[in-house]
């Protein structure tokens, strides 16, 4: 459950107007308004995998990290926009989201590996 007043408070985007709803599974929260649709571009990384081919560190996790954030940057400016009310919002919030399937997994190895 979410309740709009603590979404508010702890949005980064305080300043384009008020967040009403979110996505279906909770947890993207952004600005919507009349003339405006939120869209997010997302992204994951299989942590697990990810250990096992690359012998995943903080190191290379930190650049894999920024690649994939610089990359999510490149989708939004050259992306297919549905409607005209994404295209309209989506230059100037350039919302991503990066995240990390297995990370306690991933975690529980690297340390059972030590």
């Amino acid at each position: 459950m979410l309740y709009k007043d603590a979404c508010n408070e702890k949005s980064n985007q305080k300043n384009l107007g008020t967040i009403k709803s979110s996505n279906l599974c909770a947890e993207i929260m952004e600005v919507s308004t009349p003339d405006e649709t939120a869209a997010c571009n997302l992204a994951s990384l299989a942590c697990l995998s990810s250990l096992q081919t690359l012998g995943l560190i903080s190191t290379k996790l930190h650049q894999v990290t920024k690649v994939a954030i610089k990359n999510l940057d490149r989708v939004i400016d050259v992306n297919y926009h549905p409607t005209d009310k994404i295209e309209q919002i989506e230059p100037r919030t350039s919302s991503c989201r990066f995240g990390y399937s297995r990370f306690g997994g991933c975690v529980l190895q690297n340390a059972s590996s030590v």
